[in-house]
């Protein structure tokens, strides 16, 4: 993980639905194979993938995240930054530094 706030952005092709208490990612890719990968978020992961918006950098989203849930932003950077390192290994969220590939807009 490199130094410093990360910032990120949603990858084209990638819906957030709720369904019943479940938060879900569905990749919608050109290839169908893709469809197979649907993504199960707890609340916590589903609040900072909400958030990763190409502008707003780590440091931000723990800061709102520690709103939310009324702890320290200190208390979890770490699971803020491994949350986003997983989803961007996962291929749903990009670098926002990134120029090779568009971002999703909502």
């Amino acid at each position: 993980m490199s130094s410093g706030p990360q910032v990120y952005r949603k990858v084209e092709g990638v819906i957030h639905r709720v369904i019943g208490d479940e938060h879900v990612l569905i990749p919608i890719r050109q290839n169908l194979g893709d469809l197979q990968n649907v993504f199960a978020l707890n609340n916590t992961a589903a609040f900072i993938f909400d958030q990763v918006d190409g502008v707003r950098d780590s440091t931000q989203v723990c800061a709102l995240l520690a709103e939310q849930c009324s702890v320290p932003a200190a208390h979890i950077e770490e699971e803020v930054l491994g949350c986003m390192a997983e989803l961007a290994g996962l291929g749903l969220i990009r670098s926002a530094v990134d120029p090779n590939l568009p971002s999703q807009e909502h």
